[in-house]
Formats: structure tokens, sequence, C-alpha cells
């Protein structure tokens, strides 16, 4: 099998599914985007829930490498590093391309927390807030579990704001709301 053919795959269903939502986007549109046949599709994902669950993996990984990459341009041991967070809040909500927070947008869509489509956003959230956790905690911080969870949630809502107001402040907003909520906790 060819892992090339595999990555078209997932760039293609990444790109209909952010633009076009997960059900709405059958397995025909993503083998003509991708230039595969349903064969190679299937002979890489099992199904469209296995090939939905690998899109939320690899951008999940994406996502992650994008934030550990800002954070670690800071003082890791200054508290206030984890603004840098936001940084890369700006930079998502003021693209051109910007469809909203893919993980938002498929929980929405599997919303049943059993499903393993839901499961796998639950997951990726979870790691990042473990990762915000071990940041805060590392920077002195007592509560930084209680802090991870407080600036994931001003992230996600920014983002949420920013989808459906079509503002490009929300980003500085969740700064200064962040940089806020650490100076309490320090």
């Amino acid at each position: 099998m060819s892992l090339g053919k595999r990555r078209d795959i997932i760039q293609a269903a990444t790109e209909l599914f952010r633009h076009q939502g997960f059900h709405a986007t059958g397995i025909d549109q993503i083998v003509s985007e991708a230039h595969v046949t349903k064969a190679t599709l299937y002979n890489h994902f099992e199904s469209k829930q296995q090939l939905i669950i690998d899109v939320i993996w690899q951008r999940s990984a994406w996502f992650r490498t994008a934030v550990e990459q800002v954070m670690s341009t800071g003082d890791i041991d200054d508290p206030f590093c984890l603004m840098n967070f936001f940084d890369v809040l700006n930079d998502f909500i003021n693209d051109q391309d910007f469809t909203g927070c893919m993980f938002i947008n498929v929980s929405g869509e599997y919303n049943d927390p059993d499903h393993p489509i839901h499961r796998a956003v639950t997951e990726h959230k979870l790691k990042l807030e473990n990762y915000l956790a071990k940041v805060a905690t590392d920077a002195g911080i007592k509560n930084g579990r209680e802090l991870a969870i407080s600036l994931a949630l001003i992230f996600d809502g920014a983002v949420v704001h920013a989808q459906t107001t079509n503002t490009t402040e929300a980003a500085n907003n969740a700064k200064q709301l962040a940089e806020t909520i650490i100076r309490a906790s320090i």
C-alpha cells in the first residue's frame, strides 16, 4: 500500500470535512478529490468512520505540534508563557480559510459520548489539557490542571465566537482573559 495515497486521501477528506461537514461528505466525493479508487480508499481505511478517526488524529498531531512550537518560543518557567497558546488561536481564526474547529464540529455531528469518533475528539482535548497542565505545573502554578481546563475553555469559546460572529478580535480578547486568569493563579 502506498503511504502517498493514504496521505492524499486524508488530505482530501480533511478539506472536504472542514468545508462541508462529516455526514454531508460522501465517500465518492473523497475518492474523486483524492484521485483514488474506492478500492484504494478501503485498502487504507476499513470504513468512513475509521477515515474520520484518522483525520482527527492527523489534525490532532498537527495542532499539538503547532501549540508545542509556539509554547517553546517563550520562557517555559514563566507562567505567562501559557499566553502563547493564544497566538496559535490568533493565527488559526484569522486564516482566510477558517471554518471553525474541526474537533468541535465533528463532536457536534457525533454527539454520543460513547461513539468512537466522539471519543477520539475527547482524547484529543484531554491530551491538549494535559499538555497545558504540565506547562502550568512546570512553571510553578499549583492549580495547573484547573488553569489548563480554564484556558482550554477560553480557547474553544473564542473559536466558536469567531466562527459564529465572524470577528477577528476573539483571539485578542481570549488572550486578555487568559492573562487575568493566569495572574489569579500565581
